[in-house]
This record gives structure tokens, sequence and C-alpha cells, in this order.
């Protein structure tokens, strides 16, 4: 083995008119940590060779051929280091049951947003980036949208709005779904483009279960085109009733501005990794808009990935032996607590970028958590 393959992955058809300018700079940022290894040292002696790939992923949810195309990629080389399967490989049981066939003693799998409730992840060379509940896609979504209630404190139930494929397993759970108070309404995307028929099955769902401003609206897969025909549509019905959403990983850019409804947005974004974002687009030198970094923003982390393991191999100066006894030192690494260079996975993203940015980033970013502590002393 003369070279570490790491594999990565984007979806084009998820980035809408802005994704030309945000995939030429990933794949810069690409080049950039691979040329940053290689210089100092690579991964435990050998080089890094790192795939960039975009996954076809067309249907809405489970796609079973862009799936089929991340296996056969996975399966075309011998990485030692690849991400897991996103929003492309369905709810998270389901891409769990293919994650525990993809485990090896050669390969290091790094997850952001289903494995941390798997058994036996270190010993499986599994790292979660999961944090918590409103990340974590093992926890029931009935579970998730009571707290959603709680925390906006609405008494009613959740109407769950979004465009379901056919074999959602959402339908498979509906009448227990309905049971913990949640409602499916399913969009279509090609008759729903009509406003009128759009605004009479809400109005005639919406009436069949009483839906009243006690109710909440979780606003989920919705195409971009008819987001705001369908909150427009809701606000006719009731414009009372609170909507929420939270944007989907690799999800093109919505324009708040114009939506003439007021709506709660649940945003994870890691400012730390913005910080580490907005050099790495100085260093590279390309201009991107709000929402492109908005967008970029909610992708960066797996950029993370290489250079975790780049900063835990020199750290404690583990030397490429075996792919195996490699993979087995950096997972145990990575895992590895003392108090002084942990690797906190789920708390910050924030691990390896570190070096990147700049030092005024980082005196701006202690200028305002000095003064906001200031200004919290009586």
């Amino acid at each position: 083995m003369d070279k570490i393959n790491i594999l990565l992955w984007y979806r084009s058809s998820k980035l809408g008119e802005s994704g030309n300018n945000i995939i030429e700079f990933e794949k810069k940022v690409v080049e950039y940590i691979e040329k940053d290894i290689n210089n100092s040292g690579g991964i435990g002696g050998l080089p890094v060779d790192i795939d960039f790939v975009d996954i076809p992923h067309i249907a809405a949810g489970h796609d079973e051929k862009a799936m089929e195309f991340y296996k056969n990629v996975v399966n075309s080389k011998n990485y030692s280091i690849i991400r897991a399967p996103g929003a492309f490989g369905g709810v998270a049981k389901v891409k769990k049951e293919y994650l525990k066939e993809m485990t090896s003693g050669t390969s290091i799998i790094f997850s952001t947003e289903l494995a941390h409730s798997l058994l036996n992840l270190q010993e499986n060379n599994i790292i979660s980036m999961d944090s918590n509940i409103f990340t974590d896609a093992d926890i029931p979504f009935a579970y998730r949208a009571k707290i959603n209630r709680e925390l906006l404190e609405k008494s009613g139930r959740t109407i769950f709005v979004a465009n379901f494929s056919t074999g959602s397993n959402y339908w498979d759970e509906e009448e227990d779904l309905k049971k913990d108070g949640v409602f499916l309404f399913d969009i279509d995307k090609e008759l729903h483009k009509d406003n009128k028929k759009l605004q009479a099955d809400i109005t005639n769902f919406f009436d069949s279960i009483n839906v009243s401003k006690s109710d909440i609206v979780y606003l989920g897969g919705v195409p971009l085109s008819l987001i705001q025909s369908v909150i427009k549509c809701i606000q006719n019905h009731n414009h009372l009733i609170r909507i929420y959403r939270k944007p989907a990983l690799d999800e093109a850019h919505l324009d708040y501005q114009q939506i003439h409804h007021p709506i709660t947005l649940i945003e994870d974004a890691n400012f730390d990794i913005y910080l580490s974002m907005e050099s790495m687009i100085e260093t590279i030198g390309i201009d991107l808009s709000i929402k492109e970094k908005q967008m970029c923003n909610q992708r960066f982390s797996q950029f993370e990935i290489p250079l975790i393991v780049k900063k835990v191999t020199d750290r404690d100066k583990i030397i490429f032996d075996s792919q195996e006894d490699m993979v087995k030192k950096v997972v145990n690494s990575i895992n590895q607590t003392n108090g002084k260079n942990d690797i906190y996975m789920g708390i910050s993203r924030d691990y390896a970028l570190v070096k990147i940015k700049t030092s005024l980033s980082q005196e701006l970013l202690l200028s305002f958590l000095c003064q906001h502590k200031i200004s919290q002393i009586p």
C-alpha cells in the first residue's frame, strides 16, 4: 500500500442554482487539504489521495440508485477513510444496516448523522460525529416533535408537511405517529404546482383534523420552488399557526427574505467551522455570496475528516505498518482522552481546522465573547 485513499462526497443535484460556485470552492478545498497534508508528511508517513465524488441523489429521501452508486464507489477502491452515506441512504435504521455491512478492519467510517446509537462503534472502526437530539436521526420523530412543541410552547399536535416518497417509513408508522400527536400531509411536487389544488388540499386536510393555533406545522423536505406557496396556503387557512423547519444538510439555500409569513428556523450551524471556512475562502481566493456561505457552512465539517486523522497520527506518532494496524491505532487515538489534547465528537465539530483560522478571526471571536461576558455582569 503506497497511499491513504479517502472518500468524501457531495450531491450537486441538491444545491440548486448556486451549486456550481460552491462545488468549485469545495473542490479547491479538497485540493488544498490534500496538498497541505502531503507537504507535511502525509498520514502515517504515506501520501493521501482524496476523492470528492458527486452522488446523483435525485429522488426524495431514500434514493436506491444513488445508494447503489455510493456502494459501487466505496467498493471501487481500497479506501482507508470513508464518509458514511447521507439522506440518499434512507431513514436511520436503513442506513445503519448498511453501515453494519460496510464496516471492516481496513477502513474508518465517519458518520455525521446516524452512527452513535450503534453498539461497539470503536470495535467497528466507526467515528460518530453526531451531537444531540436535534441531529440524532435515531431519536424517533415523534419524540423530537414533542420536544419542539414544548420548546415552542404549543400544547397541541405536530402537522408534518413534506414530500414523502411512496416507500417512506413514515407511511408505515402513520397510525402510531397519530397516537403520538403527529399527522402527515404529503406534498405532491407535480400536482401541487397548482396553487388552487395545493390550497384546497391543505384546507381540507387541516379542517378534517381540526387544526388550530395550539398545533404546530413542521415543514420537512419540500421542493424549494413550492415552499413559499405551502407557507402561504397554511397562512391563508389560519395565520396563527406556527411553522418551523430545519434545513437539510446540503439543501439549496432558501431566501427567507422572500418568506412573507414568520417561521421558526432550527439552525445547528457551527460557527467555529464558519470561521475556518471564511479563512479558507480567503486563502483560496474565491467570492461566495451570503447564501452560498450559509450552504457551505452546513457542509464544511466533512473536510475535517482527513485533518482529524492527520492530527492524531502526528500527535501520537502513528507510522503506517499495515492498513489494519493504522486503522485501529487511529480509532483508538480519536477515542482517547487525557484532558489535554482530546477530540470532543459531537460537542464541537471544529477539531482540526483550527490552524487554518486567521488570527483576525480568532481576535474577533475573543472580542465578542469578552464583550458578551462583560454585558452579563450586573
